[in-house]
């Protein structure tokens, strides 16, 4: 922990936001996914104008998606998380349901917003 409050200290007056990767917390197990919890709860309550995404690239049938969605908002309290859109809508409508949280997707490997992502989706439908 004290690792990630140096870092975060060094860079935040430089970063428009902070964005952990799950994988690197997650293969630690339980030690992994508590520190990971306190670095999001760090970085809120020291530099609460800078957002956490989560980068998880979460996404699966509708009743799993839920609890990726619970997990990341509500157990781990990031502010935004990356989600594959490879399954669709429906796999994605747990996180898209979370009207105070926001959601990146991944295509291509290039990050974009949502937003922008179904509007290219519903553009190229009607060419």
């Amino acid at each position: 922990m004290e690792f990630n409050k140096a870092i975060i200290d060094t860079t935040a007056e430089f970063v428009c936001a902070f964005k952990p990767q799950y994988a690197f917390y997650g293969a630690k197990y339980v030690d992994g996914i508590t520190a990971l919890r306190d670095t999001i709860h760090y970085i809120h309550k020291k530099y609460p104008d800078i957002p956490v995404v989560l980068d998880a690239k979460r996404n699966d049938i509708g009743n799993t998606s839920e609890k990726y969605a619970t997990e990341v908002f509500d157990v781990l309290k990031a502010d935004a998380v990356t989600v594959n859109p490879y399954l669709g809508q429906d796999a994605c409508q747990p996180f898209l349901d979370r009207k105070d949280k926001k959601i990146i997707c991944f295509w291509n490997s290039f990050f974009i917003l949502l937003s922008t992502f179904l509007k290219f989706i519903k553009r190229k439908k009607y060419e």
